[in-house]
This record gives C-alpha cells, structure tokens and sequence, in this order.
C-alpha cells in the first residue's frame, strides 16, 4: 500500500489497515452499482437522460441499502452480514399484479434462474428415471412438482407455476417416448395415461395480501 502519510506516531499501522478496508468497501459499493445492477450499459442517447438515469440508479442503490440496515436492525444481525446481491434479486421477485376484479395486490414470483433450475432438474429426474415402471415415475414426479408448488404456490407466482406443470408434462412424455424403440408413445397415448396418473396442477396456497381497489 503507498500512502503519503508518513508520521508513525499519528497514523499507526491500524490506523492505515482501517482506512485502506474502508476504501476497499467503496470499491466494493461502485461495483454493486455498475455490475450488479447492471449500470456497466448506458442504453440513453442524449446527455440529459444519462444523468436522469445515473440518479436513478444511485436512488436505486441507496433504497436497496436502506432495506438492507432495516433487515438488519430487524433482525439483530452485523449489516455486512446481509449480501447486496442476495437483497436485490429477493427483491426482484416482488412486484404489482393486477387482479381479475381490476384491482392492485402486491405479489411474488419465481426467479428466472431458479425456475430454469426447477425445469432442468425435472427434465434430468425423467431422463435417469425412465425405465422405472410408470406408476413409481408418477409418484415420485408428483412429490417432486407438489414440493415446488406448496414452496412457490403464492400469490403472483402462477405463471411460473404453469410453465414448471407444462414443462413437466413434456418432460415425462419425452422419456418415456424414448424407453423403447418398438413402441411409440402418441400424446393421445399420454394424454390417456394422464388421465390415470395426473400431475399436481398449478395453484396458489398462500395468499399474501389482499387486492387494493
């Protein structure tokens, strides 16, 4: 580290080491700015809405922080506990729905990237889990979709919910497709067989909030 304070007995070496974590924590905040929330691109075109669009991302920033130091005074714990990355994408998930009634209600959604995980891990259970035989595929299936949907069945997330149920259909019918090269599964065939063995259907187990007129 070069520095130009060079009295020793007014700037110790823990003195220096503090100041030196505290610019480093700078570097760590510029970087939430512009790569976590993603400011690296400037998409405006003129100068003027640039600079509306930085104040905006730093009103985004200090907000986010704001519900970082409550959470932490809430919950008792360090701020530097609770991760700048980790409150954003949570807070991502949040966002105004409007209801069938007209009205407004605060609601919850999936994360793209965990609902691909989702979706991958069921396209990968039909694919080692094929040759079972099918009512012990359907069970397990069943467990796997109805553990998803009792987490993520809440208010907002039934979008994500459907496109995990419809995927999952596809999935089963893909694999078993595949089981044999003598036979060839139709989807009317499937479509029969759903009806004897059904998937859990998408829907919402934990109502939120109610709908604001």
């Amino acid at each position: 580290m070069v520095t130009t304070l060079l009295d020793s007995k007014e700037y110790t070496a823990s003195d220096l080491a503090g100041l030196y974590l505290r610019r480093w924590n700078i570097e760590l905040f510029f970087r939430d700015i512009k790569t976590t929330m993603g400011m690296d691109v400037l998409r405006c075109l003129t100068p003027k809405m640039v600079e509306i669009d930085l104040w905006m991302y730093v009103l985004a920033y200090n907000l986010v922080r704001a519900v970082m130091m409550e959470a932490a005074l809430k919950s008792g714990v360090s701020y530097d506990r609770i991760s700048f990355k980790g409150t954003l994408s949570t807070l991502r998930q949040w966002y105004w729905h409007r209801t069938r009634k007209g009205g407004w209600t605060f609601a919850c959604k999936t994360r793209r990237a965990r609902l691909r995980r989702a979706i991958q891990a069921v396209y990968s259970w039909c694919w080692s889990h094929r040759h079972e035989k099918v009512p012990e595929q359907h069970a397990a299936l069943v467990r796997r979709i109805q553990g998803h949907m009792n987490y993520f069945g809440v208010s907002g997330n039934t979008r994500a919910l459907t496109e995990l149920a419809h995927h999952a259909q596809r999935a089963w019918f893909k694999w078993l497709c595949r089981r044999s090269n003598k036979t060839r599964l139709t989807w009317e065939r499937f479509h029969s067989l759903l009806a004897a063995y059904p998937l859990p259907r998408p829907r919402v187990y934990v109502r939120i909030w109610g709908s604001f007129p």
